[in-house]
């Protein structure tokens, strides 16, 4: 009779469920007050607010994605962890690994057995909470099912992601305490080593800021989940919620290969796998010399862009002490220096060599401009960071945007941003930490598709505002151009369907205004823009003006104005267009008086520093409210 493979085993399935259940238990009860009963509440809250079954079921649809793509990641983060912990926790006691593995089961089938069974505790508890949300939905008339079955979808992909990998990292380490430490080290990597790189490179190499824009969070999953609301129910969301589970069915298989391999020995090791020792080690130690090496430098030496060398130095002191800590784990002695110094040797030698890349900008990051001919736009934000357009759906339009709109702009941008160049070693120890710096960023957008981004703190007084050719000059003609001041603040051809509302901050009261009110005052706030009397940006900290400030909201999805790629998926945001009253403003000043909101003999141009106090005392005021709400 012909043998048969078996790749289940529903002994060891059945024995999972009996020892960990509570864990599964633990989950389904976490969901269950998380949504259950929240979106209960809220339908509760909703109908003693006279809300409309259509409206509360739209609500309640909203709230359960998002608890479904934000939540969800969270929740099977932690959980898929806790249960790859459970499932695998034979494998680190010599005893019961040697006893198990010598039992007549093929190693496919103790991995799938114990997979299948982990899986299924996460999601049995999505089937429960699935149902037990659409029966109380339905109870109320505002069950929509097809929101129900994307929140199981989505939160069952998030599980298979997470517990994959999980179940990979419990594989790879030999002892229990450290999987949860690979497990969460090992999620969060990616974005970690991008901005402890960044970061480090930036205190040395002249136009790269500290708060860079993170770009590869998508290679951190929990990261990108929590910190990415356009996730939410978005063809992005799912195609990156479906490639997601795609790669933890591959981290799954990867475990399984290298569970055939793992030998019964390695219970208690860190590493579990030979091969991956010298990466653990030289991991450790590069990442303690990145991370521990600048805090040292920042406590020891300050934000000294001038002395790279010193930074080598601490680096190769914590980089040291992280190669030694990670030798001593690895051999489960302290008796490691006779044998680990060669290739201690060879780590410093490394860090020298990176040293001495920054130190030469070896890469061209601080001279290169890009040519003319291959920009398609220019944007000069009045941010530290370069502006990209697609981080948020809020964007506050105070004259802090300029996108060139031709070449003759453009060739301005490039201008300025040669001018900078020209002094980099005189403003590369200037911070926004001096009282007259002024910090931008200069992006650009090429005709290839790709960004390129750099951002700056100058000297801005005065004496340098009066000289043609200095960055402040320039950086002056530029934002404060009467002939296209208007383009900071608003789109071509808005109209009064645009707005939603507005408000006027006048002495700490504030009117809310209508929308065709809003309106009117935009028609009027554009004629001043064009004749440059108000939105001049305030180079100085200093610009005689009115205690008034106005703000106007209006929404739309403008790519060209804001400098948006043309790929980018279209959707609407909300801006608000800020400004403060100025003497020549005559068209909003009599706008202002016809609205019978602003009545000019009561007011006094406010002396130097007074504009801040002011809005400070607003904001005080607000945060207070707050508090008391």
């Amino acid at each position: 009779m012909a043998s048969k493979t078996s790749f289940f085993n529903r002994t060891i399935y059945k024995r999972n469920f009996s020892r960990f259940w509570p864990i599964a238990a633990f989950y389904g009860l976490i969901w269950f007050v998380s949504q259950t009963l929240l979106v209960r509440s809220n339908i509760e809250n909703s109908l003693r607010w006279d809300m409309t079954l259509k409206e509360i079921k739209t609500d309640v649809g909203g709230t359960i994605l998002r608890l479904g793509f934000q939540e969800g990641a969270l929740v099977s983060f932690i959980f898929g962890g806790l249960v790859a912990m459970a499932v695998f926790s034979y494998l680190y006691s010599s005893r019961s690994a040697t006893a198990l593995h010598a039992l007549p089961i093929r190693r496919e089938e103790h991995f799938i057995s114990n997979y299948l069974s982990g899986l299924t505790m996460l999601i049995l508890p999505n089937i429960v909470i699935f149902l037990a949300t659409s029966i109380m939905e339905a109870s109320y008339g505002v069950l929509d099912i097809n929101v129900m079955l994307k929140w199981f979808a989505v939160v069952s992909l998030q599980n298979v992601f997470f517990f994959s990998f999980a179940s990979l990292c419990a594989i790879v380490s030999g002892h229990l305490l450290a999987l949860p430490v690979f497990y969460t080290i090992f999620n969060v990597l990616v974005v970690g080593l991008e901005l402890l790189i960044v970061s480090t490179v930036a205190m040395f190499i002249y136009g790269m800021k500290f708060d860079q824009v993170v770009t590869l969070e998508a290679f951190s999953p929990i990261v990108r989940y929590l910190s990415d609301t356009s996730l939410v129910n978005t063809p992005e969301g799912w195609r990156y919620t479906i490639l997601c589970a795609v790669a933890g069915l591959v981290f799954a298989a990867i475990a399984l290969l290298l569970y055939r391999k793992r030998r019964v020995e390695s219970a208690g090791d860190i590493i579990a796998f030979g091969a991956l020792k010298p990466v653990f080690k030289y991991g450790v130690a590069f990442c303690a010399a990145l991370a521990l090496g600048m805090l040292v430098y920042l406590i020891s030496f300050g934000d000294n862009r001038s002395d790279v060398w010193l930074f080598v130095l601490c680096m190769i002191l914590m980089g040291s002490i992280g190669y030694f800590v990670a030798e001593a784990l690895l051999r489960k002695t302290l008796r490691v220096f006779g044998r680990a110094w060669k290739g201690w040797l060879c780590f410093c030698v490394v860090l020298v060599g990176i040293g001495a890349c920054i130190r030469m900008d070896a890469f061209g990051f601080e001279q290169y401009v890009p040519k003319l001919e291959n920009i398609e736009s220019a944007i000069v934000s009045e941010f530290s960071r370069p502006y990209t357009g697609e981080s948020t759906r809020t964007i506050y339009m105070n004259g802090a945007y300029f996108v060139s709109q031709n070449e003759e702009e453009t060739r301005a941008v490039l201008q300025l941003h040669e001018s900078v160049i020209a002094r980099h070693e005189e403003y590369r120890d200037f911070d926004y930490s001096h009282v007259d710096g002024w910090s931008f960023s200069i992006t650009y957008r090429m005709k290839d598709g790709s960004v390129i981004g750099r951002s700056y703190t100058i000297p801005m007084t005065d004496a340098l505002l009066g000289v043609p050719d200095t960055p402040a000059a320039l950086y002056d003609a530029l934002i404060n151009n009467p002939e296209t001041l208007s383009r900071l603040y608003f789109p071509d051809n808005l109209t009064e369907e645009h707005f939603s509302n507005g408000t006027i901050t006048l002495m700490g009261e504030r009117y809310t205004l209508s929308q065709a009110q809003s309106y009117i005052l935009y028609e009027a706030l554009l004629k001043d823009l064009k004749a440059g009397q108000i939105g001049q940006r305030n180079l100085l900290n200093w610009m005689d003006g009115y205690p008034a400030w106005i703000e106007l909201r209006f929404m739309g999805y403008f790519p060209e104005w804001v400098g948006a790629p043309a790929d980018e998926t279209p959707y609407e945001r909300a801006y608000y267009a800020n400004f403060t009253l100025q003497p020549g403003s005559k068209y909003t000043i009599q706008t202002l008086e016809y609205l019978h909101i602003l009545n000019l003999d009561e007011f006094q141009l406010m002396e130097r520093g007074e504009e801040d106090r002011e809005r400070a005392a607003v904001y005080e005021e607000s945060a207070d409210i707050s508090e008391m709400m």
